[in-house]
């Protein structure tokens, strides 16, 4: 009797995370905040570096970006990541003074919009909810 294969085992991430953003206590804070065997995470601290990811590891279930600039140039990086991984929820971060104008990007598909300093129950249950999207998509 052969014992059946469950869908996603510890060695098969449910979700494949691409995060943007260079400070390491954020970078920290994700990695403590994701159960290592339901999510990989790659990391990139540039935006080159972000579309070398985009490139070769994907494709991902989901992409966390910190916004730095301008809230047309987001767009623009919004845009084309949509392009490149259609399926995936994009989060932003941004600065909480910067929420409000943050908001505008909402239209280019933007799955949630977290204020920086990041919470840490916040994006708990932000990534939780991705991750059930992942099970049940």
């Amino acid at each position: 009797m052969v014992a059946a294969t469950p869908k996603h085992s510890a060695k098969t991430p449910e979700v494949n995370l691409l995060v943007l953003h260079s400070d390491h206590r954020v970078r920290h804070l994700v990695s403590e905040s994701t159960p290592q065997d339901h999510f990989k995470i790659s990391f990139a601290d540039q935006p080159d570096q972000f579309e070398e990811c985009l490139e070769g590891a994907g494709p991902f279930d989901a992409i966390l970006i910190r916004l730095t600039e301008p809230v047309e140039t987001a767009s623009d990086l919004i845009s084309r990541v949509k392009v490149r991984c259609p399926q995936a929820l994009i989060v932003v971060l941004c600065s909480a003074s910067e929420k409000h104008r943050c908001t505008e990007i909402r239209r280019h598909g933007v799955y949630e919009i977290l204020a920086y300093p990041v919470d840490g129950i916040e994006l708990k249950r932000v990534l939780f909810n991705i991750l059930e999207r992942a099970r049940h998509g």
